[in-house]
Order: structure tokens, then C-alpha cells, then sequence
């Protein structure tokens, strides 16, 4: 009774009702920004933050963009003729007015900076650069859109005549997509307007009757954008889609639901029923069908709510929220313009009940004789269309739904004209660590997986760290290190072969060394004895002396015996002489043999102390013993010749006796220090002696030892010869470079570009020979990722995060994720709309083959689609939007359809259970064809739309709209009711015991066109 209420309510304050819209409408436009607008605030990336592919972007813009890298966008310049030079000039004042504008631009890598670039940067053809640029705004924001604007405006001052400049890249591409789909929205809306008002007098043959569904259609417009804009600003994320399909919907909707109430209305007002008793009764008796009808529909859009890519996540809810706006204009404003124009609005048509048409009623007829046939003959060609649904490819190709002429897409198309496919639009393997990357071991394991991801099928070249122009560094391999090492070892070889030849050297004059201090141990000892000899005599001469000097002194008593004794005293005094002077001699020998020596040159050495003896022994013979004998001798000799000055001869000789005893004193002293001296030289140069020996071994030893080295460090050199020939040819090539030599200006690229400026990042591009759009490209995503992976188990880096990201990398992300969207987003529709089928019509059986019947129906569309597109038109694939769209949409709305034929259905039988699905068949047959029509017509509005995506989306919901219309909906379910009889409403108890088979007589009554 709630509808039956809520008719009358409208009727009677229809002026209310009205108002109240018109005030929402014109507030809400005023107070709230413009859908359009607020659809290119959105930020939302097109799948989940928290996505492997999503987290590698985000990584790669913190490490090696920084944090405030949003978008990027590629300047593409092309000459027919080849790159002149009047071009490069431009390149460099084109990057340097790119760089100035630092609040728009985050980076450009160029040569002009970085001159490895230039090799990337220019096509092999000699007839393209391109010139990558970091923008700061997010991709889909206003800002973005700004940018392109800018960067074109640009690129278009200075530009040589014969250049052609593009741009293209993430920021462009989705700028231009924003603005096909707001041109191709216009041209939606405008077309859907004149198809509806076409269908519309068409139908009722009434230039008054359509302004009912328009201004129901245009209040909810009016009313369904700033509320989903509103929505969107409060969290609620609305995108591209969002806008064209919202009003396709309110459209459609829109119309369905003024078509069910003024049929019914005409219908109640033909029966006798009052203006406000017709509409409370159309309300009720339309209104639950409806409000289910619109149910399944918002069971969709919510369904999508859940899912991961955010362009369903978005979408969804606005349909479902256009609906319910749609749903409350239909069971409100209708009523009320109803109300307040009555049978005026179908002028110049009179309200009368309703001639059923021939067609209408011949299929009544049919359906109710030969269900089975019918029901047959609609199931073959649904089944053959729908064969053809397994057949469908999908591309995630985002250049295939946008018109070639954009400037984007143009520029997408000259990179691939002019560099190899995968060249510019890599995947990128990003691996982060939680400690510095930049050391031996974990560059090595950077190598392991360049390495294995460079023997990946598909994969042309890989360019890390360690081979960063796709190459390797053949300075950073080991067997590079080993030929360096094996050049060093030769040059020690040499010098080596030149040191043992000293070595020998040295050993012969350690032999020298030896005899010669043998030799003075030798003579040390002989002047050792010597010494003592002389101390020996010394001693005697002393005695003698003091003999001598008794003598002297009994002289003078003794005078006869004084010229015996002088002459016997001269003699002796001659011998003692004739021997000092030999010991003076022999000194003086040896004195020259130390002065010979060379260790008689170093401070306090034994041999120095002796020869410091021996020169005081030597000086006091030579100046105080010889010249004392000389004058005692003399002495002598002048009292043997009998000189008369016997007592001065006798004092003379007597002074002479005691100088001379006192030389021998100290000579003798001298004699014993000397004598110990010369021990300790004997024991010295025996040492030297020995210890010459022993270096003469050693040296010995050493000239054959530095043989054996020589040859050794030739064996050595030759084998790291031949491991960098051989490690060379068969491509062992293990990545080294010593942690000494990371800052060599050689490694400047790899630094720069591959590993992040804490050393904590490093990113590994893989170029492959598929199109970085297309299926193949995307297979070959998770191979990347597990030979990376694998390359980094038991190395350093074992623990590392990997994450591979890129367009293909994207694009395989979108299509897990639109797979397991898909399955949830389907499984949800399907149970919510048996979830309504079954509330509504209190029945299990007639739900389940009615979804089937709307699954059907949606294969055959989908198979006819496929047929169309990607076979007859030549388009190869279908976009991957496409089947989820098509779904959500044929499904609810065929729901819809199947709703208000089974509430009439329900309705007639409870009447009369014989003919109630032949009478409910005659009776909604034109309604329900003419709001299929409509609907149709309103995504049939879509294949206008320069997106291709839009236009493959709008001809699978117009065909499966038009299936559903005229072949399910209006026979072969009903030819179904028909075969299952009453247990179409098991366990409902009522039409089990009232079901009977139809009357043949009055069908007969009935097909024969007359009214009822």
C-alpha cells in the first residue's frame, strides 16, 4: 500500500512536488561544483595504491624523482628528412625553458645534462629524439591538463619548420582521454535527448505525452550530477566514465519508468477510474515492479563498489545513486505532472482503452499454443550467438579507444615508428633494500638477476648498474680483473728475474765479506800474541831497568867496572831498542789494515776501541821509549868511550833510566788494553764471519727461491690468461667492481640512473620485442618477477623487495584485478537480483530461469558484439571495460524487464490462471518493447562517442537491450511460464491448485483483435 500512498500524495500536491524539485535542482547546480569538474580532480590511481605495480611507480618517484614526481610526459620530434641542425639547436633552448619552470617540471633527461642519453634519446633511423619529462601534477588532475597545454605551447615557440613535435606519455594521454570523453558526453547527452523524443512520438503519437519522461529526465539530471559531484568531493571517487554513463541511465530509467505509469495510467483512466484513483492505482500497481526493477540496478552499481580498479569502484556507486534519484522522480514527479495535466497530456488522442495490436496478440496466441517450439526456436539463436562469446579477445591497449588524431596518440605512434617496440615504454624492476646496494656483493647479485632477466624470452636487452647501456662494463668482470691481475703478475715476473740476479750478486760478496773478516780474526789474534809478547818483554825490560837504575846508583861506587858495565848497558839498551822499533813498525802495519776496514769506521766498535789502543801503544814506543833508549844508549856509549864527565854521564843515564821506566809503565799498560781489544776483535770479525756465511746461504737460497717465484708467477699470469680468454668465450662474467672504485667516472650512468642517491634503490629496465601494450607483454610480466626473484635466492639480497612496474606491468595488474572483479562483481548481481526475483514473485523456480534467461541474453550480446568489432570490423580485440559494463547493465535492466512482465504475469493469473500469461503477454508486449527500445536507444547513443571503448560498450548493451525486447523477454520467457505451469510459483501454494490450461476459445476471441 506504500506506492498506492505515495501516488495519491503526488497527485495531490502535484504543484509541491514539482516545486520542490525545481528548487533541489537549481540549489544543488548553484551551490556545487560541475561534475565534469570534479571528475578531473580525481586522483585515484586506475588500480589499488597498495598494488605491486602501484608501489614500483611509487617507489621509483621517491628514489629517483622525488617525492614530488606525479606524472610524466614524453616530447616527441620527428623530421621526414632526418634531424638537422637548425633541430639540435632547438633541442637545447627547448629543455632549458622545460627546466626553468621548476613549480611544473620535476626532471627532464636530456643530453644536454647528461650526454650518455643521446644514444637512447636519437632514433636509429637518424629521424627522431625524444625527450622524457617528470611533471609534478598528478596524472587526471586540472593541473596535469594545464601542463599539456603548457608543454605544447611550448614546444610550438622557436620550432624549425620541417620539425614535427608531439606529446605524449602518462599526463597527455589521460588529458586527452578526459577530453574525448567530456566532447564525447556532449554529443551523448545531445543525441540520447533526440532519440528519446523520436521513440517517444513515435510511441504515443502525441506532441504533449513526452514532455512527462523529459522533464522527469531533465529534473533528475538536474538533480543526480551535483549530487554525485557532491559525493565525489566527500569521498565518494568519481572518473571518467562516471558522467556519459549516469546519464545513459537517467535516460533510460528514466523513460522505462514514465512508460509502466502512463500505460498503466491510461489503462485505470480507460477502466472508469477517476484522475487520482488511476494514478494511486497505476503507483501501486507499477510502483513495486519498478522499485525492484531499480533494486537490481543498484544491486550492480553497489556490487562494483568492492572492486579493485578504480574506474568500476567509481562507476558503480553513481549508477546506483542515479537510479535511486531516477526511481524517486519516477514514483513522485510522474504522478504529479500526471496529475496536473491529465488526459490533456495525450492530445490529440483520447484516453480509451486500448486496442491490443495484431502482433501483439498473434504472439500471445503462439506463445500459449506452441511453447515449446517457441521456446525452441529462441533458444537456438541466443545459444549460436552466445558460442561466440568464448571466441572474444580483450586488449588493455589504452591507445585503442582514443582517436588516432589526438596528439597524443600520434605521438605514441611516431615512437613506434622510429624505435624499436618496448624501446621507450620499458618494464622497470625495482629492488629495494634495507641497507646500502652500493657494495660487491649485492651489485654481484644486481648482475645474477640482469642476467637471468636478459635470457627471458621476449626480452631484447636489459640495462641496470651493471651494464648500463644494455651492455656490460667490461672493466667491472672478474675475468676483465683477472686479465689486470695477470698483467701485474707478468710485470713482477720481470722484476722478480731481475731481483734474483741481484740476489746472486749479493751472495758472492757475502762470501767476500766472510774471508775478509777471517782474515782480520786471524791477524787480530797474531797481534794479540804479539802484544803479549811485548807485554812479556816489557815486563823483563823493567826488571832490567830496575836492575839498570841499581846499577847507576852502585856506578858511582863502582867506577872500574863503569866502562865494562857502560859498554855491556849500550849493548843492551840497543837490543831493547832494535825491538821497539820492530814493535813500532809492526804497529804501524796494522794500523793500516783497520784503517782498511770499514767497520773501524763505525762510532764505539771493538775494532775502533782497538785501533784507539793501538795508536797509543804505537805513539808512546815512538815518542818516549825510543828517544829514552837513544839517549841511554848514548849515555852509555860516552862512559864506555871514557867521557870525562862521569858523574854528569852517570845523572844523565840515571834520568834517562827512570823516563824510560816509566814509558815502559805506561806502555806496558797500553799493551794490556790493547791486547784485550784485539780479543774482542778476533771475536768480532769471527761473528762477521759467520753471519757473512750465513747471508752468503740465505742469499744463496734467495737467488733460487726468486727462480722458483719467477716461474710460479708465470704459471700464475698464464692461467688468469686463459680464465679471461675462456670465462670471455663462454660468457662467465660475474659482475666485480671493489668498493674502492663504485665513484669511477665510467660508472657515472649507473649511478645516476640505476641505483638511488642512499644506494638503498636500484632499478633494472627491461626492454622487450613486444608491443609494451599488447597481451604478449604482459605474459611476461610474472616471468620477470620470478627470474628476478629467483637470481636473488641465497645471494645478499635474498630478502630483498621486487617489484616490477611499467605500461605492461600495469596492464597486466589491470587484468588480474579485472578478473577478480569481474568474478565478485557477478556473482553479487546475479545474487542480488535473485535475491528481488524471488521476493517479488514469492517463487524459487521462475527467479532461476529468468536469470538464466538475463545471462543468456547477455552472451548472445556479448557473442554479437564480438562478431561485429573484432571480426567484421577488423578491431582484433574488444576493451577490457567492456564485458563488466555490458553485464552490469544487461543484467539489472533485464532484470528489469523480466520484473514487470512477472508482476503482470503474477497479476493476470491471480485473475484468471489459464489465460493470465497469454493476457499479461498481450498486455505488456508494446510497453515493455517500447522501453527496451528506448533504453536501447539511449546507449545505441554512445556509438557516437570517439572512444572506442564507449562505442563497443554502447553497441553491446543496445544489442542486448534489443535481444532481450524482442526475442526473451517477449517469447521465450513466456513460452517457459508456459511449459512450467503452475510450478512456476513453487513453493507458492495458490496457483498450484488453480492452474488450469487455457481456453482455446478464448484465445481464439482474443487473437482476433478486439480490445479487452
Amino acid at each position: 500500500m506504500i506506492f498506492r500512498r505515495i501516488g495519491e500524495l503526488a497527485a495531490r500536491f502535484r504543484w509541491y512536488v514539482l516545486g520542490a524539485w525545481v528548487v533541489v535542482a537549481v540549489v544543488l547546480n548553484v551551490a556545487v561544483p560541475q561534475l565534469s569538474e570534479v571528475i578531473k580532480r580525481d586522483t585515484m590511481s586506475f588500480v589499488p595504491a597498495d598494488s605491486e605495480v602501484m608501489q614500483g611507480y611509487r617507489i621509483m618517484s621517491e628514489k629517483f624523482n622525488g617525492s614530488n614526481a606525479g606524472g610524466d610526459a614524453i616530447v616527441v620530434m620527428e623530421n621526414a628528412h632526418g634531424i638537422s641542425q637548425a633541430d639540435r639547436a632547438y633541442y637545447p633552448k627547448l629543455v632549458a625553458r622545460i627546466r626553468a619552470d621548476k613549480a611544473r617540471v620535476v626532471g627532464v633527461e636530456d643530453y644536454v645534462e647528461h650526454p650518455e642519453f643521446r644514444s637512447f634519446a636519437d632514433s636509429k633511423d637518424g629521424r627522431a629524439i625524444y625527450l622524457p619529462i617528470v611533471l609534478r601534477a598528478n596524472v587526471g588532475t586540472p593541473q596535469a591538463g594545464t601542463d599539456s597545454i603548457w608543454l605544447r605551447d611550448l614546444t610550438a615557440q622557436d620550432k624549425p619548420a620541417d620539425l614535427t613535435v608531439r606529446l605524449t606519455g602518462d599526463t597527455p594521454i589521460i588529458s586527452d582521454f578526459q577530453d574525448s570523453v567530456q566532447t564525447s558526453t556532449a554529443r551523448t547527452t545531445l543525441i540520447t535527448g533526440l532519440l528519446v523524443i523520436l521513440i517517444l512520438l513515435a510511441i504515443y503519437r502525441s506532441p504533449v505525452t513526452p514532455v512527462i519522461p523529459l522533464t522527469v529526465i531533465g529534473l533528475s539530471i538536474m538533480v543526480v550530477r551535483p549530487v554525485v559531484a557532491f559525493l565525489g568531493l566527500h569521498g565518494v571517487p568519481v572518473a571518467a566514465f562516471t558522467e556519459t554513463f549516469i546519464l545513459a541511465i537517467v535516460f533510460g530509467a528514466g523513460t522505462d519508468y514514465c512508460i509502466f505509469l502512463i500505460s498503466r495510467f491510461r489503462e485505470q483512466m480507460a477502466a472508469g477510474d477517476g484522475r487520482v484513483a488511476a494514478i494511486a492505482t497505476s503507483t501501486h500497481r507499477v510502483g513495486e515492479a519498478i522499485a525492484s526493477s531499480a533494486v537490481t540496478v543498484m544491486v550492480g552499481g553497489l556490487a562494483m563498489l568492492p572492486a579493485h580498479i578504480s574506474l568500476f569502484a567509481t562507476t558503480g556507486p553513481s549508477i546506483a545513486i542515479a537510479v535511486l534519484i531516477t526511481l524517486v522522480a519516477g514514483l513522485t514527479l510522474t504522478p504529479a505532472l500526471i496529475a496536473m495535466g491529465g488526459d490533456r497530456f495525450f492530445w490529440p488522442q483520447k484516453v480509451r482503452a486500448q486496442k491490443v495490436s495484431r502482433f501483439w496478440t498473434s504472439a500471445a496466441a503462439l506463445v500459449t499454443r506452441r511453447p515449446g517450439r517457441v521456446a525452441l526456436y529462441g533458444l537456438v539463436p541466443l545459444v549460436a550467438l552466445a558460442a561466440l562469446y568464448p571466441t572474444m579477445r580483450l586488449t588493455y591497449d589504452e591507445r585503442a579507444p582514443q582517436p588516432k588524431s589526438e596528439d597524443s596518440m600520434q605521438g605514441l605512434a611516431a615512437l613506434e615508428q622510429h624505435y624499436p617496440q618496448g624501446e621507450i615504454l620499458p618494464n622497470y624492476v625495482m629492488v629495494s633494500s634495507a641497507h646500502d646496494l652500493r657494495n660487491p656483493r649485492d651489485l654481484a647479485a644486481l648482475d645474477g638477476a640482469t642476467k637471468a632477466l636478459a635470457k627471458l624470452d621476449g626480452v631484447t636487452s636489459v640495462r641496470s648498474f651493471t651494464q648500463p647501456q644494455g651492455t656490460r662494463l667490461a672493466q667491472a668482470s672478474i675475468p676483465y680483473q683477472a686479465g689486470v691481475v695477470a698483467g701485474g703478475l707478468d710485470q713482477a715476473r720481470s722484476a722478480v728475474q731481475a731481483g734474483g740476479a741481484g740476489a746472486r750478486k749479493l751472495d758472492t760478496g757475502a762470501q767476500q765479506l766472510s774471508g775478509g773478516a777471517a782474515q782480520v780474526a786471524a791477524g787480530a789474534r797474531q797481534a794479540q800474541a804479539a802484544t803479549s809478547q811485548i807485554d812479556a818483554g816489557l815486563t823483563q825490560e823493567d826488571a832490567g831497568l830496575q836492575s839498570l837504575a841499581a846499577g847507576a846508583t852502585s856506578a858511582q861506587r863502582g867506577a872500574a867496572d863503569l866502562a865494562t858495565g857502560a859498554r855491556d848497558l849500550a849493548a843492551g839498551l840497543g837490543v831493547a831498542r832494535d825491538g821497539v822499533a820492530q814493535a813500532v813498525d809492526g804497529m804501524s802495519r796494522v794500523l793500516l789494515y783497520f784503517q782498511g776496514d770499514p767497520q773501524c769506521a763505525l762510532p764505539q766498535s771493538p775494532c775502533q776501541q782497538a785501533q784507539q789502543g793501538l795508536t797509543a801503544i804505537r805513539d808512546a814506543e815512538r815518542d818516549q821509549l825510543l828517544p829514552g833508549l837513544d839517549r841511554a844508549i848514548a849515555g852509555a856509549r860516552g862512559i864506555a868511550a871514557g867521557d870525562t864527565s862521569l858523574a854528569g854521564g852517570a845523572a844523565a843515564m840515571h834520568d834517562g833510566i827512570v823516563q824510560v821506566q816509566d814509558g815502559i809503565h805506561r806502555l806496558q799498560a797500553g799493551t794490556r788494553q790493547f791486547g784485550a781489544k784485539l780479543g774482542d776483535l778476533s771475536s768480532g770479525a769471527a761473528q762477521v764471519s759467520g753471519g757473512a756465511q750465513q747471508l752468503g746461504g740465505g742469499a744463496s737460497q734467495l737467488a733460487g727461491g726468486t727462480t722458483a717465484l719467477t716461474a710460479g708467477l708465470g704459471q700464475a699470469a698464464d692461467f688468469l690468461n686463459r680464465v679471461n680468454r675462456e670465462a670471455t668465450a663462454a660468457g662467465i662474467d660475474t659482475f666485480y667492481v671493489p668498493g674502492d672504485r663504485l665513484d669511477d667516472p665510467q660508472l657515472a650512468l649507473a649511478r645516476h640512473y640505476y641505483l638511488s642517491a642512499d644506494g638503498t634503490t636500484a632499478r633494472v629496465m627491461v626492454f622487450g620485442r613486444d608491443d609494451p601494450f599488447g597481451v604478449s607483454a604482459m605474459d611476461h610480466v610474472a616471468q620477470q618477477r620470478d627470474a628476478t626473484r629467483t637470481a636473488f635466492r641465497g645471494t645478499s639480497l635474498a630478502a630483498a623487495r621486487v617489484a616490477v612496474t611499467g605500461f605492461a606491468a600495469q596492464n597486466d595488474a589491470i587484468r588480474t584485478y579485472f578478473t577478480a572483479d569481474f568474478r565478485f562483481v557477478a556473482i553479487a548481481v546475479l545474487l542480488g537480483v535473485l535475491i528481488v526475483l524471488v521476493a517479488l514473485l514469492r517463487s524459487l523456480v521462475a527467479p532461476l530461469y529468468l536469470l538464466a534467461s538475463v545471462v543468456l541474453s547477455y552472451a548472445a550480446a556479448m557473442g554479437l558484439t564480438t562478431l561485429i568489432w573484432q571480426d567484421l570490423l577488423g578491431k582484433g580485440a574488444l576493451d577490457w571495460t567492456v564485458p563488466i559494463f555490458a553485464f552490469i547493465m544487461l543484467v539489472s535492466v533485464g532484470a528489469d524487464y523480466n520484473i514487470f512482465l512477472m508482476s503482470r504475469v503474477r497479476e493476470e493469473v491471480q485473475r484468471d490462471p489459464g489465460n493470465g500469461i497469454g493476457r499479461a503477454v498481450r498486455r505488456t508486449g508494446a510497453i515493455i518493447t517500447s522501453a527496451g527500445v528506448i533504453f536501447a536507444g539511449t546507449f545505441a547513443a554512445l556509438l557516437s562517442s570517439p572512444l572506442s571503448n564507449i562505442a563497443q560498450t554502447g553497441t553491446a548493451i543496445t544489442l542486448g537491450l534489443l535481444l532481450d525486447t524482442f526475442l526473451v523477454r517477449s517469447f521465450v520467457v513466456p513460452a517457459i511460464a508456459m511449459l512450467l505451469g503452475r510450478w512456476n510459483w513453487w513453493p507458492s501454494g495458490y496457483a498450484l491448485k488453480t492452474w488450469r490450461r487455457p481456453s482455446t476459445t478464448r484465445l481464439r476471441t482474443v487473437g482476433s483483435g478486439g480490445s479487452e
